[in-house]
């Protein structure tokens, strides 16, 4: 019983010792970084380095990025970035065809047509509509004659009226 009795306070002692000890030195660790379990799981490695900060990742318990998703997988397969490269070249194309579309042949098509409805409606130094009757030959009192474009007779009040109201006829 005595050794018995001896063994037990050699443990307590043993154990009072070891915890003083203990607590001291974990203060004192303490006060020289305040992050002692961060500092153990510090790692020398790095899977995978997008969004990686070295001063603050090392200290955190959580994961920096997310794995790849489906999409970003899908989108940098060597067929979807050829079909890329491809739709980037039909664009560019589509857009010179557009410009010269736009800038050079619809320029030319409208000198054309400008042509054509001068020819139509452009004779001998007046616009058809101005006369609609044309250039006819006016016999004067004294016997002269000479070549002039038609007028035809100025309609009354009450039609210049209407045609002003309406939009419709020639302007007076």
């Amino acid at each position: 019983q005595v050794s018995r009795l001896r063994t037990s306070q050699l443990i307590m002692y043993a154990m009072r010792m070891g915890t003083r000890r203990f607590m001291q030195a974990s203060k004192v660790y303490q006060q020289a970084s305040p992050n002692t379990v961060a500092l153990l799981s510090r790692r020398n490695h790095v899977y995978d380095k997008r969004n990686y900060v070295p001063e603050i990742d090392d200290y955190n318990a959580f994961p920096t990025a997310r794995p790849w998703d489906h999409f970003t997988l899908r989108a940098n397969q060597n067929r979807q970035r050829r079909f890329g490269q491809y739709f980037l070249w039909i664009c560019t194309v589509y857009c010179f065809w557009a410009w010269f579309r736009f800038m050079v042949h619809r320029q030319r098509l409208n000198k054309i047509e400008k042509w054509d409805y001068q020819a139509k409606y452009w004779r001998d130094g007046y616009w058809v509509r101005e006369f609609p009757e044309g250039l006819v030959m006016k016999e004067f009192s004294n016997g002269k004659v000479s070549l002039e474009p038609g007028q035809s007779e100025r309609p009354g009040l009450a039609k210049r009226v209407l045609n002003k109201i309406f939009l419709v006829g020639v302007s007076y």
